[in-house]
């Protein structure tokens, strides 16, 4: 009888061995996607994070100087001609006087937004060192919104459209590679924002 009962005795056999490596391999690649979505979901909202503040100082530097300044003009001339016949017009840059001599220009070139100030002297313009404020920024992700006003000298003379009423300015930033932090690379989304403002000289 105790013959036969340690016949009855034994250990894992191959097939219960198989099934719980299996049964493991299968908990631990659970394990592994979990921890790796989680990864990029943080890659994702530091990217995210990090164009957002980007894109926020340069709209918020950009409505400051619209604001504050005067003598505001798209920097192309067929959206300049068609703001000083009165038409709301869109444009890629835009161009404001500081002083009475000095100014700067907000413009998308290539893939970047640049702030290029500029002086002029008599009948001539001419531009400074252009500034990067944004890497990130293609054709087509930086749009202004132009509506022309008269100011009251231009009404009684019957002169043109030479003031601005209103800029509304959509701006689009993506992840750059000169610019890329950690988790950029992760995400291929973009961010927007938008902002209108009037120029305190032309309304007061």
């Amino acid at each position: 009888m105790r013959e036969a009962k340690r016949h009855r005795r034994r250990g894992v056999g191959l097939i219960e061995l198989l099934v719980a490596l299996m049964i493991c391999a299968a908990l631990l690649t659970a394990v592994a996607m979990a921890v790796d979505a989680s990864f990029k979901a943080y890659g994702v909202n530091e990217s995210q994070s990090q164009l957002m503040e980007r894109a926020r100082l340069s709209m918020n530097r950009m409505l400051t100087y619209i604001r504050c300044t005067n003598q505001h003009l798209p920097d192309n001339d067929t959206a300049q001609t068609n703001f000083q016949n009165g038409l709301i017009t869109q444009a890629d840059s835009i161009r404001m006087m500081i002083d009475s001599v000095n100014g700067i220009i907000f413009r998308q070139s290539g893939t970047a937004l640049l702030a290029v100030p500029f002086k002029i002297t008599g009948a001539t313009l001419t531009e400074g060192t252009p500034r990067t404020m944004l890497q990130g920024v293609n054709a087509g992700d930086f749009t202004i919104t132009f509506e022309p006003q008269r100011s009251a000298q231009s009404i009684k003379t019957g002169g043109k459209y030479d003031q601005l009423k209103r800029a509304s300015i959509a701006l689009t930033v993506r992840a750059a590679a000169k610019t890329a932090v950690a988790g950029e690379e992760i995400s291929n989304e973009s961010i927007t924002l938008s902002g209108s403002v009037m120029p305190r000289p032309n309304m007061w």
